[in-house]
């Protein structure tokens, strides 16, 4: 069978579908603003802030000071479709 769909076509379609998949994972991510979380920190990212892993996986930035190895809670304050963002909580 034939492939009669054109590339300009399919490009479009694709960028459609990642579009749809990062409002999706925008707004699933959103649910966490607010939320007390704990962090594994990991390392520190690009800009040098601390970053690691909640109990659920996801990946989250410490605004403030962490080290690797540490545990700390975070109040999420931001969300994207790929990571959270929170200040230290007390």
């Amino acid at each position: 069978m034939p492939d009669d769909v054109p590339d300009s076509e399919k490009l479009r379609r694709l960028n459609d579908l990642l579009a749809l998949q990062r409002e999706i994972a925008t707004r699933k991510t959103a649910r966490w603003i607010g939320r007390k979380v704990e962090v594994l920190v990991e390392g520190r990212d690009e800009l040098g802030r601390p970053y690691g892993r909640i109990r659920q996986g996801k990946r989250a930035v410490v605004l403030g000071h962490a080290e690797p190895g540490t545990l700390v809670d975070i109040r999420v304050i931001q969300a994207t479709a790929g990571q959270l963002m929170g200040a230290r909580a007390a």
